[in-house]
């Protein structure tokens, strides 16, 4: 009877593990989601599982590489197996078939290393790579999450599936984050068709769009001296005019990342998609590269003769102090683990060279004002989104100072038009026409979140952080 009721155990413990790990599979074009295996499933997962778990203690017995996050459970007690008698020892469990082991130190840590060294000292191994499974603790502070949103639908590009998002109740962080999460691996299914990783569509030049095009050109002069002897001295009125329309100006502002053209150096876009901020900064005489991760992107950044490399930035192996500014323009909220993307940053950077992120600020107006039919939810490809709070945090543990946070109202317009799509129909189609009525609404809403920062700095579209080295 133990017998059976231990194997009962086993099998349902092993199926609710199971159902937390979504694997993304890619049929005749489209992504399942296999979220109810069966139990010959489970068991081919667990022998996976204890593989990966053998050849990662074989590497850490000789190599001992550095820890990596959120690719294990936490488990600082160091317990074993099923039974939970066994504990590992520092080369891996050697707990035998009746769970029980050599006692001996903890699993290695779940998130990530302190300025000070693991959180969980010389415990940790870094033998860290188990499939991805739902631990429900804040990535930034540790806190356990709330349950925040459940069965959400990817509403932009149809990935299958339900999504369930989780908020830590830290008032000094209040990350929200996917739960559970995507395997590394197969994320990059989710962004067939991603439009920032496509070529740009040619817009018909109207004198409006003229008018636009103009107005940036001379917002950048005025503002941060880009061709400012080339640009004419009606452009540059126009750009002055700008400062009229704070919708705008928050646009162009960021459409350069606040970087000015001068002093010139070298400059890093992570995430750079098809190139076209690169091309900005290129065609002010910086010395720039790009890293993304997707290859049609590279393709076509290298089709403008741009230096751009494929794959992860930590993958890339520059040296260190190489560049003056690293731009990431909403990168940060894809990534599984962004302090080690900061900390590669940091690592990069020259002293005295910055930082600059933007990313969707989860404390927004919008996000309040549409709860689950938010845009920037934006489940499966958005992994972490922020709170000013939590990018701080994390912008501090990866070394940064003088921090610069801010919020504006860059897109809102979009983001509140987008929102209410999504609300009335549950889906957006990204180029689908708009309607005269709801763009003059999104602007107007923009304007009053515009007005709203004034009393509230942190409740805008977007976050701006700013973090020298």
């Amino acid at each position: 009877m133990c017998s059976e009721n231990g194997t009962q155990t086993k099998e349902n413990s092993l199926k609710k593990d199971a159902r937390r790990t979504f694997r993304l599979e890619s049929t005749r074009d489209e992504i399942k989601v296999d979220t109810n295996p069966t139990y010959d499933t489970v068991e081919k997962l667990t022998t996976v599982i204890e593989a990966e778990l053998e050849e990662c203690v074989n590497v850490a017995s000789t190599t001992q590489p550095k820890v990596k996050s959120i690719n294990a459970k936490d488990d600082p007690k160091g317990k074993g197996d099923s039974k939970g008698k066994g504990k590992d020892d520092a080369k891996g469990a050697k707990g035998d078939s009746k769970g029980k082991g050599k006692k001996g130190k903890a699993d290695p840590c779940k998130y990530f290393e302190t300025p000070e060294g693991c959180r969980f000292g010389q415990q940790c191994k870094g033998y860290h790579r188990l499939l991805m499974f739902d631990e429900g603790k804040c990535y930034v502070c540790g806190t356990l999450g709330e349950s925040l949103y459940v069965n959400l639908k990817d509403r932009l590009f149809g990935a299958s599936g339900n999504w369930n998002l989780k908020k830590c109740p830290n008032q000094k962080c209040g990350l929200v984050w996917l739960d559970p999460m995507p395997l590394k691996e197969d994320i990059i299914k989710a962004y067939h068709n991603y439009p920032t990783h496509n070529e740009a569509s040619k817009t018909s030049y109207t004198f409006l769009y003229r008018s636009y095009l103009s107005a940036k050109e001379g917002f950048w002069a005025y503002r941060y001296g880009y061709h400012k002897n080339l640009v004419s001295i009606s452009k540059k009125l126009l750009g002055v005019l700008v400062y009229l329309h704070p919708g705008l100006k928050a646009d162009f502002e960021a459409g350069v990342m606040f970087v000015p053209a001068e002093p010139k150096g070298r400059l890093l876009d992570v995430g750079c998609g098809s190139g076209s901020l690169l091309q900005i900064f290129a065609n002010a005489g910086w010395q720039v590269e790009g890293v993304d991760f997707d290859p049609a992107a590279v393709k076509n950044a290298k089709g403008k003769g741009l230096q751009v490399r494929c794959g992860a930035l930590g993958e890339q192996k520059y040296p260190d102090n190489h560049f003056d500014i690293i731009t990431l323009s909403h990168l940060i909220e894809h990534v599984y683990d962004p302090l080690e993307q900061l900390r590669e940053c940091h690592r990069i950077l020259r002293p005295g060279g910055y930082l600059v992120l933007v990313t969707p600020n989860i404390n927004s107006l919008s996000h309040r004002r549409f709860k689950e039919a938010y845009l920037h939810l934006d489940p499966p490809r958005h992994l972490h989104i922020f709170s000013p709070q939590a990018l701080r945090l994390l912008a501090e543990k990866a070394g940064f100072q003088k921090l610069q946070l801010t919020t504006t109202i860059r897109q809102a317009n979009n983001v509140y038009l987008s929102s209410r799509v999504i609300q009335r129909s549950g889906l957006y189609v990204f180029g689908s026409p708009r309607p005269w009525n709801l763009r003059i609404w999104s602007i107007g809403m923009q304007l009053t979140e515009w007005m709203i920062l004034r009393l509230k700095p942190d409740v805008g579209t977007e976050i701006t952080l700013i973090g020298y080295k």
